[in-house]
């Protein structure tokens, strides 16, 4: 006998309904497999109205190639076989929603026509975010003159009023039923997800990251990353006993650290397995290959032919998944291609959501890896190395010569600091950058380099960008009188890097300012307010203001920015072209022989040179000669290190030791009363000490870390910070001093015919908003100057 199916007509049409119809067999046949499951879980079924069901657990049923080309088909049936279950439970008819999770094909952006009505998966980065909306699936109308009620199930939102009474009385007047229990009506919001670029290059083959599924479970219905991240936080971190035992002494903060003996235990847990027989065997050789393994220089190859706009793809999100993501957000998304009709007679292919994850912040490239035993034995390998930060620096950027301050401060602030909270306030961990210098030092080299290291990671020129473009813009839609939140390159790049060239080109630096301090950026249009995550860091370059660095101004005089904006850089290095003839030498042939692909000759040169010379426009000392390459040098692979890098990024988070503590306080407070510094700069010394103990993946910033940075800090900042105070220049309100003051300058020294320097250079004694040639000329038009022979200006007494 077949049963019959009462939830039929809420996903099918009623006179499809058959025993011999396909359809039939596949849900009688859902129903027998999910009844236990579904029972055990009917009350959250209902609650929710969602029903998750793995992949894994689906090919088991029907065969993987229906599901992938049918679908809607196959999903309508699931949904059926679900609220039939519940019916025959509680006799009510519910529409429930099926999530399919654990789907492993990951699809290119590039979809054609063929994927039409397929299921796929993509990763992507969402820039664009609309309205709430509201759409009907199923309405009713009743007819006024004999109550027939008409049901009318809608397609693309989409509806008619009926023409005429289908009862028999050919009445034209019809009422729409807004209160009928049957009408169906679904939130809806459409978003855009941009291409990651470059991903499957670091992940190859995705099988398995999807995978949230217990293979104990036949079934999976609510499992996230949360757990397993946990687990590997708790169980591969490295930990300093003596640090530990230090903290757990004097600690008055209310942080929650593991004792040593659950730390010491987990490690030797995992690292020294010594079951030879065990299927998860930790290679001990492979960090021994590694440094044997022979890297050399690598020419890289800017082929701007091959590169391709990243491709963006329109979904569609409904019910539970409405307003879950918000501009920046990295999302795996399972949905059906569907091609819908435009204005203009072409159609377009858009995603029709059925599940999304949102990986939010986490490194997606290497979650397919980050489990393995053997990439964490390489990760301790590495951390073990005596002189880290320097082969991290010099793997990175192999093809810049010198300048190895510049490369540390890179890697720190690529490693970043530990994310504090005071209250409500939460203390940014990014460590932002500036490079100053005049064209052609190599600064753009520095920051296209950078944004190839780690994912999500932009690179924009500030010449052909706009505020909009940096941050978010909202754009009204004509069509919907609604408007729609398109994310700019620093939201995108949310916990990963944007690089700034040309930086002083910018239109307007004060959307930076809460960006750069508050990690989030707020818009109001429109009676609309927006906040995003802006959570990145920035590594910018930018050229002097009078295209070379002036010496005898400060640092802030030589920017088209100012201060308040100057202030957010924790690192800022100058670079200056005062090189001499024994750099040049070693320069020019280490160009020669790398444009010649001679690179095994460059390396030999540069680690065999002891007598180097200064790096650009920093003094020579110890710290630069310790951060030199030499043949004890060890370098790694690139995509080695930004694993390594978003590693330490997600699971590292040092806090400082006493001792640290006392010796940043210190340097502070010394260098407070004699140069221009703030609380800010403290801060920034913190969070560089944090990133230094993340290099080597310790959980403890001790008193090495801190004296390693205040003499990195000493070093990068001697020249800014030596000329960011205002030498003993004095305050003008207006010109009437300045006129004053030249007046007595004439009587004191009976001398009142001053050439254009010796005026030019009294000038500079004062602090003006105007510059000494513009108060020259006013003073001349005005009469108080008189221009005579050879530039030289009388003082009218």
């Amino acid at each position: 006998m077949h049963p019959h199916i009462s939830s039929w007509d809420l996903y099918f049409d009623k006179d499809e309904f058959t025993f011999f119809n396909t359809n039939y067999e596949t849900i009688i046949k859902f129903i027998r497999t999910l009844r236990n499951n579904v029972t055990n879980k009917i009350l959250i079924i209902k609650e929710r109205g969602i029903y998750k069901i793995s992949m894994r657990f689906l090919v088991k049923i029907i065969s993987k190639n229906q599901i992938y080309e049918q679908p809607e088909n196959t999903i309508k049936c699931i949904a059926c076989a679900v609220s039939e279950i519940i019916y025959n439970e509680y006799d009510i008819k519910m529409y429930v929603g099926i999530r399919i999770t654990n789907y492993n094909i990951v699809s290119s952006f590039g979809v054609s026509v063929s994927k039409v009505e397929h299921l796929v998966s993509l990763i992507g980065t969402v820039c664009r975010v609309g309205c709430k909306k509201l759409i009907f699936k199923k309405v009713f109308f009743e007819c006024l003159k004999c109550k027939e009620i008409l049901e009318i199930k809608i397609v693309s939102n989409v509806y008619k009023t009926p023409k005429k009474c289908v009862g028999g009385c050919k009445s034209k007047k019809y009422i729409f039923l807004n209160d009928h229990p049957e009408l169906l009506i679904k939130d809806f919001q459409e978003i855009k997800i941009q291409e990651i670029p470059n991903y499957q290059n670091y992940c190859g083959n995705f099988e398995n990251i999807f995978d949230f599924s217990d293979e104990n479970s036949e079934i999976n219905l609510d499992l996230d990353f949360k757990e397993t991240n946990e687990k590997s936080k708790e169980k591969f971190a490295i930990n300093e006993n003596k640090e530990f035992n230090e903290i757990n002494e004097n600690r008055k903060q209310s942080i929650d650290l593991k004792c040593d003996e659950e730390y010491k235990e987990n490690s030797s847990e995992y690292y020294y397995d010594s079951n030879e027989d065990s299927k998860e065997k930790i290679d001990m050789n492979c960090a021994n290959e590694l440094k044997n393994k022979d890297f050399g220089f690598k020419e890289i190859d800017n082929d701007y032919e091959n590169t391709k706009k990243l491709n963006m793809t329109d979904c569609y999100l409904f019910d539970d998944l409405v307003n879950t993501v918000v501009p920046g957000d990295v999302v795996s998304v399972i949905g059906i291609i569907k091609a819908e009709k435009e204005s203009n007679g072409l159609y377009k292919l858009n995603i029709y959501v059925n599940n999304l994850k949102i990986l939010k912040n986490k490194n997606i490239l290497n979650l397919k890896k980050e489990t393995k035993d053997s990439d964490f034995n390489v990760f301790k390998d590495i951390s073990r190395n005596k002189n880290i930060i320097c082969s991290l620096a010099h793997s990175l950027f192999k093809n810049i010569y010198g300048n190895e301050l510049i490369k540390i401060g890179i890697v720190l602030s690529l490693f970043g600091g530990t994310k504090k909270f005071c209250g409500n306030t939460c203390i940014r961990k990014e460590i932002h950058v500036l490079l100053i210098g005049e064209p052609g030092l190599g600064k753009s080299k520095f920051l296209t380099l950078t944004s190839e290291i780690l994912p999500k990671s932009t690179f924009i020129c500030g010449s052909s960008t706009t505020s909009a473009g940096l941050t978010v813009s909202m754009i009204h839609d004509p069509i919907t009188s609604e408007y729609v939140v398109d994310a700019g390159a620093l939201v995108i790049s949310d916990n990963s890097v944007c690089c700034l060239d040309e930086f002083d080109k910018l239109n307007d630096f004060k959307v930076l300012y809460e960006i750069m301090e508050q990690q989030s950026f707020t818009i109001a249009k429109g009676g609309v307010i927006c906040t995003v995550p802006a959570r990145t860091t920035i590594i910018s370059a930018t050229n002097p203001k009078y295209g070379f660095f002036k010496e005898n101004k400060t640092l802030k005089e030589n920017l088209n920015f100012n201060e308040a904006l100057l202030s957010r850089f924790d690192l800022i290095f100058v670079l200056k072209d005062n090189l001499d003839e024994n750099y040049n030498q070693e320069l020019s042939k280490y160009i020669i022989n790398n444009d010649s692909k001679k690179t095994s000759s460059a390396i030999s040169t540069e680690r065999s040179d002891n007598k180097i010379s200064e790096m650009i426009g920093i003094l020579r000392n110890d710290i630069t000669q310790n951060l030199k390459m030499n043949a004890e040098t060890v370098l790694y692979q690139k995509e080695l290190i930004s694993k390594y890098i978003s590693y330490a990024r997600e699971y590292v988070n040092p806090i400082l030791s006493t001792q640290a503590k006392n010796i940043l306080k210190t340097f502070y407070l010394s260098i407070r009363n004699k140069e221009n510094v703030g609380i800010r700069h403290l801060e920034a010394l913190m969070r560089l000490t944090e990133a230094k103990a993340k290099t080597e993946l310790r959980m403890i910033a001790n008193q090495k870390d801190a004296e390693f940075i205040i003499n990195f800090y000493k070093k990068s900042m001697n020249f800014s910070s030596k000329n960011t105070t205002n030498t003993s220049k004095k305050k003008v309100n207006n010109v009437k001093d300045i006129i004053t003051h030249l007046k007595n300058l004439a009587i004191n020294t009976k001398k009142t015919v001053l050439s254009y320097m010796e005026l030019i250079n009294e000038l500079n004694n004062f602090e003006m908003k105007k510059s000494s040639q513009e108060i020259i000329e006013l003073l001349n038009h005005q009469g108080y100057l008189i221009k005579k022979e050879r530039d030289n200006y009388q003082i009218v007494i």
